[in-house]
């Protein structure tokens, strides 16, 4: 009691706590991280993952130039179709190269004529066609490969075939 005999007062009531709104808030919450998080990881990987090439002998080029020149199936791989990425063909190529090198002790040089479409692109497909020439030292070795070219988001390399 105080001084003026009025009881003296507690402590405010508390105000209840409402779970389902707390609930609510949080669900929420994650909801917008799982869409922003899936929005940012569709953007990384179209990124990550470039266009195949405009032409589908261009697609035989840059597949060509990273086998041969930057010994990179990374690089290759940016012209090839997901089954043989997926396959292990890209990196075996790369592979048939280096052991090459490493045979030899000697860097294996390599070019190529400018491939030319042996068939209209049709039906999202093509045939391609370009010689190969690999040179250690003075001996040269000429390959001329047919190369089956799909349109996958830019045209890509699915099949690598010797024909003489």
């Amino acid at each position: 009691m105080t001084q003026t005999g009025v009881p003296a007062a507690g402590p405010a009531p508390r105000r209840p706590v409402n779970q389902a709104r707390i609930t609510g808030i949080l669900l929420a919450l994650l909801v917008v991280l799982c869409v922003g998080g899936g929005i940012g990881a569709y953007f990384v990987v179209t990124t990550v993952t470039s266009r195949g090439a405009a032409s589908p002998a261009e697609g035989v080029d840059g597949f060509l130039s990273g086998v041969w020149e930057q010994h990179d199936a990374d690089a290759a791989g940016r012209y090839a179709c997901r089954a043989w990425r997926a396959s292990g063909e890209v990196d075996r190529a790369v592979k048939l190269v280096r052991d090459k090198e490493r045979e030899t002790g000697k860097t294996v040089k390599a070019s190529w004529t400018t491939p030319a479409e042996s068939s209209a692109p049709s039906g999202g497909q093509a045939a391609v066609t370009a010689e190969v020439t690999l040179s250690v030292d003075d001996k040269q070795e000429v390959t001329r490969y047919k190369f089956t070219v799909v349109d996958e988001d830019g045209w890509r390399v699915c099949r690598m075939d010797k024909t003489g």
